[in-house]
């Protein structure tokens, strides 16, 4: 399968595992009106600094301790298509107003999440402040890990925290920290992310999840109390996680409201084709100028598995030469299978496949059919496909017709 490379930061996702977020019933900060608009969907503006967000999370600089993972990446980073990622946020702003329209937004689960979420990216803004914009190395991190630690037992031991172990609080209402309420809504929200597949009466270490609860509680409060929270860059982070969020619930709203006739299972199925199986090599460029000049360099002999460890922005397979494996038809870009399709074994893309993951460079091994699987094996997945075929013409024909103005350049 193709691999997007992604770039985190190992440590802080350790950091940040148990900074599950409160609930604090206070108004979330909101992007200032005056900030420039980057379009117009349905009379509503695209902030600009919504775009610019996504732009850096696409290019793996929304986090400062981030750094690219290699040359490869950072030269495919540098070539973001900023006009694809803002038809990316209309979708997303395009949803969040669909949802907001159907009262998503105000639906009580949905309000637990949404402030469950921003409470976590606050934790987590407050937590790289601590730990400062500079990369570090392994033995340095762990001193600033001592330091993040210390700073969080200082806030501990200055707050005012009741709990409901030992005070009677409201009902619904499981901490009091700084006056701060935490809902007990929120705790078994947390619950349940943290039990994940395990079974519902699996045993938890609820007094560790109530802390865990409190400390996130006590970070959120220095974003605010020191302007974190108010920053540009925090509040288009938020508010674009909260778009997503409610256009997250919309699409299962809409999955939910698709019903699939037998019918049309078995009309599916007969027209289904066996599945393909691909045994392929790829390098992934950031670029068609730098994708064509490797095919150059392959045209005069060069080893595809060395131009593939050198210039490869997959890191999946930079260390296999470039070496997918035996990947189904299904589960790689119609681009990629296209082209598959038309080489012979050991063949070569005279011209680089663009797809999202950028401009690939191909070479097949082997590519054969696969036996079709009995229709009741395969009914889940062809209900799925027609569900969400149905799901993506109702958000084609909300496209289709959306008031939209591009107002300058991306």
């Amino acid at each position: 399968m193709l691999m997007t490379f992604t770039r985190h930061t190992a440590w802080l996702g350790l950091l940040l595992a148990s900074l599950l977020c409160a609930c604090e019933r206070s108004p979330r900060p909101a992007l200032p009106s005056t900030l420039p608009a980057v379009a117009m969907l349905n009379g509503e503006p695209v902030s600009r600094a919504l775009l610019d967000h996504l732009t850096r999370a696409h290019t793996g600089v929304a986090n400062p301790n981030d750094a690219p993972a290699s040359a490869a990446a950072e030269a495919s980073a540098a070539a973001v298509d900023r006009k694809q990622l803002l038809d990316e946020l209309i979708d997303i702003e395009l949803l969040a107003q669909k949802a907001r329209q159907r009262g998503l937004d105000k639906s009580p689960a949905v309000v637990t999440e949404v402030e469950l979420q921003s409470k976590t990216l606050l934790a987590q803004r407050v937590v790289r402040e601590l730990m400062g914009s500079t990369p570090i190395s392994d033995a340095e991190l762990q001193v600033v890990h001592a330091k993040v630690q210390a700073q969080q037992q200082r806030w501990r031991e200055q707050a005012q925290i009741q709990l409901s172990t030992d005070a009677a609080l409201p009902a619904g209402v499981v901490a009091i920290v700084n006056g701060q309420p935490v809902q007990r809504t929120v705790l078994n929200l947390l619950a349940q992310t943290r039990r994940g597949d395990a079974p519902a009466d699996a045993p938890q270490d609820h007094a560790r999840l109530l802390d865990d609860l409190v400390m996130t509680e006590l970070l959120s409060q220095s974003a605010h109390a020191t302007g974190l929270a108010a920053g540009v860059d925090t509040q288009a982070e938020m508010e674009l996680a909260l778009k997503s969020l409610l256009g997250q619930h919309l699409m299962r709203q809409l999955v939910s409201e698709v019903t699939v006739s037998d019918e049309a299972l078995h009309a599916r199925y007969t027209h289904t084709q066996p599945e393909l199986e691909i045994t392929a090599s790829h390098i992934l460029l950031g670029d068609e100028t730098m994708a064509r000049q490797v095919i150059t360099e392959l045209d005069a002999g060069a080893s595809f598995a060395a131009l593939a460890k050198k210039h490869t922005a997959d890191e999946y397979t930079r260390d296999k030469g470039g070496r997918l494996g035996a990947v189904k038809g299904a589960d790689l870009e119609p681009a990629f299978v296209a082209t598959a399709r038309s080489l012979k074994p050991g063949g070569i893309t005279p011209t680089p496949v663009r797809t999202v993951h950028g401009w690939h460079v191909i070479q097949l091994h082997t590519m054969r059919s696969l036996d079709k699987d009995p229709f009741e094996a395969m009914k889940p997945a062809l209900r799925s496909q027609l569900v969400n075929e149905r799901v993506q013409a109702q958000v084609a024909q909300w496209r289709k017709e959306a008031r939209l103005e591009i107002l300058r350049a991306p």
